[in-house]
């Protein structure tokens, strides 16, 4: 199955994109693709910050931040 789903991937991918730069246009592409990408890292960074640090517990280092 995750085989299946790199292939479709791999077939798709230029489809859909052909598809979207005859339709709209390199700029609504590259648009998009942009939204995406910030999409994707407010994601990552949304995750990232609810995680502890490495050195050990979050529990101080939040506590430090409300001032307690």
């Amino acid at each position: 199955m995750f085989s299946l789903s790199w292939t479709l991937g791999d077939v798709i991918a230029p489809l859909s994109g052909g598809a979207a730069i005859d339709r709209f246009g390199e700029g609504a592409l590259w648009t998009a693709c942009a939204a995406v990408g910030v999409l994707a890292a407010a994601g990552y960074w949304t995750l990232m910050r609810s995680l502890p640090e490495a050195g050990g517990s979050a529990a101080p280092a939040r506590a430090a931040a409300a001032g307690r």
